[in-house]
C-alpha cells in the first residue's frame, strides 16, 4: 500500500515499478475489448466490424504479451531503493502522435517510456482516448446524441442542487434532444406526416420519440430520409449512448436494425 510522504513515502509494487503498471493496464485494456467484443457478436453486428474488433483484441493481447515479458526481470528483482530519477520526457507524447502510430509502434513506446511513470501515465491516457473513438465506430456508437451541452446556468440538468438521478438526467436530457431534432427538420422539411398519418391526426412531434416503426407507417418519405441522414434515438438507445447500461443494449441494437438504411438520403 502506498503511503503519503509525511507517513514514510512508501510506494506500493504497482506504482514503484512503471512496468507492472503497463501490464496491469494492458490487462484492463484487454478485459475492456473482450466485453465489447462479446456484446458486439451476441448483438449479429456486421463481420466487417466484428473483424476489426478482433484484429483490436489480437493487438492487446500482443501488447500484453510484450511488456510482460519486459516486467519478469523487474518482478524478480528485490525491490531496493529507487534510482534518482530521471527527467520525464512526457512532453514528448501528444494525442496527435498516439493517434498517427500502429498498435504496434504504440507498443513499442510503452516499452520506450516504461522507467517514465509520469510519460507513462500521460501515454495511457491517450491510447485510452484513441480506444474509445476509435470503438465508437467498432460498435455503432459514433452517432451517439450530443448531451450535457451548456452550463449549469443554460442547461438546468447539470446543476447540482437539484440531484437529478442517472435516469432522470437522461430523461431530461433526451426531451431537449428530441425537441431540438424537431425544431431542426420542421426548419428543412415541408412534410412530416403521410396521407395516412394525416388521415388519422397524427401529431407530427410524436414520430420523433418511440417506436421507429410509428415512422415508417406514418412519416413521410422526406422525413425517413431526414433521419436516416441525422440519425433518430428512443430513449432507451439515447441511455445507451450515454451510460453504456447493459438493461438498454437490446435499445440500442434494435434502433440501428430498424434504422432508414433503405431509405434515400437526400440531405
Amino acid at each position: 500500500m502506498c503511503r503519503a510522504k509525511a507517513a514514510g513515502d512508501r510506494r506500493c509494487p504497482y506504482h514503484r515499478n512503471p512496468l507492472v503498471m503497463a501490464v496491469a493496464n494492458a490487462k484492463t485494456s484487454l478485459r475492456r475489448l473482450e466485453k465489447r467484443l462479446d456484446g458486439l457478436e451476441a448483438s449479429d453486428a456486421p463481420m466487417a466490424k466484428i473483424t476489426r474488433g478482433v484484429e483490436r483484441m489480437v493487438a492487446a493481447v500482443t501488447r500484453l504479451g510484450e511488456r510482460e515479458q519486459l516486467a519478469i526481470p523487474n518482478l524478480q528483482a528485490d525491490a531496493g531503493a529507487l534510482a534518482a530519477p530521471h527527467p520525464t520526457r512526457a512532453g514528448e507524447i501528444t494525442q496527435e502522435s498516439v493517434d498517427s502510430a500502429s498498435w504496434d509502434d504504440i507498443g513499442g513506446m510503452y516499452s520506450k517510456y516504461g522507467d517514465d511513470p509520469e510519460a507513462l501515465e500521460k501515454l495511457q491516457l491517450l491510447v485510452e482516448a484513441r480506444e474509445e473513438r476509435e470503438n465508437a465506430d467498432i460498435w455503432g456508437r459514433d452517432s451517439a446524441p450530443a448531451y450535457g451541452d451548456g452550463d449549469a446556468i443554460t442547461n438546468p440538468t447539470l446543476r447540482k442542487e437539484r440531484k437529478l438521478t442517472p435516469h432522470e438526467v437522461a430523461r431530461e436530457e433526451y426531451d431537449h434532444y428530441v425537441m431540438a431534432q424537431y425544431r431542426k427538420c420542421e426548419s428543412e422539411l415541408s412534410f412530416l406526416v403521410n396521407k395516412e398519418g394525416k388521415a388519422k391526426g397524427i401529431d407530427s412531434f410524436s414520430l420523433f420519440s418511440g417506436p421507429v416503426s410509428r415512422v415508417k407507417k406514418y412519416g413521410s418519405e422526406e422525413l425517413q430520409a431526414w433521419f436516416a441522414a441525422n440519425g433518430r434515438h428512443t430513449l432507451g438507445s439515447f441511455r445507451h449512448a450515454m451510460f453504456g447500461w447493459a438493461s438498454d443494449a437490446k435499445a440500442a441494437r434494435n434502433t440501428r436494425l430498424e434504422g432508414f438504411e433503405n431509405v434515400a438520403h437526400t440531405f
